[in-house]
């Protein structure tokens, strides 16, 4: 994982772990209230989220430019699943 990834993803993630419902409208209810309840983000739901353009759609939810959230939905899209670096970066991926 490059250091721009590692900066985007490290500004996206503690929000949705810590507010998940900024995910509303791009994925289902129980699967914003198994975040809200675990604490773990289901790396198929944050990608799901993406090619539905959560990031590059609501980039204001995060704290990010327009750029950026078409960045991170490419890299959900097309990287994520081969990047063995995620998981131990972020741990309460699963």
């Amino acid at each position: 994982m490059d250091t721009k990834t590692y900066q985007l993803l490290q500004k996206v993630l503690p929000q949705i772990k810590k507010k998940p419902e900024s995910m509303k409208g791009f994925v289902s209810s129980r699967k914003i209230g198994l975040i809200g309840s675990t604490g773990n983000i289901h790396l198929n739901d944050l990608t799901c989220a993406a090619a539905n353009h959560l990031f590059d759609d609501k980039p204001e939810r995060f704290g990010i430019a327009l750029n950026e959230g078409e960045y991170i939905r490419s890299y959900l899209q097309h990287k994520a699943d081969q990047d063995p670096d995620l998981k131990e970066k972020f741990p309460y991926l699963v």
